[in-house]
């Protein structure tokens, strides 16, 4: 998978109106974890898919 499929499908397990804070996460991940950003998109999809929900902001 590339990271504009991981993009895609990152955004259709977004709840509504927590892109911003979906995004929050990914780039958390990789400045702190120091992951490629194909690597933290998809660890923020599978944190949504075992149930995370992103902080309100």
């Amino acid at each position: 998978m590339d990271a504009e499929a991981a993009g895609e499908r990152l955004r259709a397990a977004t709840p509504s109106g927590q892109w911003g804070a979906v995004l929050a996460e990914v780039k958390r991940l990789q400045h702190e974890l120091h992951l490629s950003p194909l690597a933290a998109l998809q660890a923020v999809h599978d944190k949504l898919a075992a149930g995370w929900v992103p902080p309100a902001r």
